[in-house]
């Protein structure tokens, strides 16, 4: 029961990490989209 619980929370942080990841990528690439727009 204990390493289950264990398990979910590591897959949950994993998965928390990789949208995080997600996210920052999306922001770089329109950040890269409005510089070239601008420039």
């Amino acid at each position: 029961m204990e390493s289950s619980l264990f398990f979910k929370h590591k897959n949950a942080t994993y998965i928390s990490k990789l949208n995080m990841g997600m996210k920052i990528m999306n922001i770089k690439n329109n950040l890269r989209k409005i510089s070239d727009f601008s420039f």
